[in-house]
């Protein structure tokens, strides 16, 4: 066959399926860790990623605070093991990674440390 020749091809035709999504959505917004989140003891701060999925039309604002989970041993205390924080995370429209940074504040008191608070 030359340059420019037809082939000619035998067979069934095949047909595919295009789906519109509507993409004006401003999507919903998870944590990025699922699962607990481990903060090393000696790291002064914890980042806490959120991420924005299924839309990232317009601007999403949401609030948050740091809180302690219960009373027992095992539950960090703000102003002892932790900066407790609360805010407002803004996503820009198209934005969809924000993250919260909180302070892990130092202790010499103990030589292990196993203790949660929440978000």
């Amino acid at each position: 066959m030359g340059e420019g020749a037809l082939v000619k091809l035998s067979g069934k035709d095949t047909e595919t399926r295009v789906t519109i999504i509507d993409d004006d959505k401003p999507g919903q917004i998870y944590f990025h860790d699922t699962r607990n989140i481990k903060a090393i003891a000696t790291n002064p701060k914890c980042i806490v990623q959120l991420d924005r999925k299924n839309g990232s039309d317009g601007i999403v604002k949401v609030d948050y605070r740091t809180k302690e989970i219960d009373s027992s041993d095992t539950t960090a205390r703000p102003g002892v093991d932790y900066v407790h924080v609360e805010g407002t995370i803004t996503f820009p429209h198209g934005e969809s990674r924000a993250q919260i940074e909180i302070d892990i504040l130092p202790r010499e008191d103990l030589e292990e440390r196993d203790e949660s608070f929440g978000i």
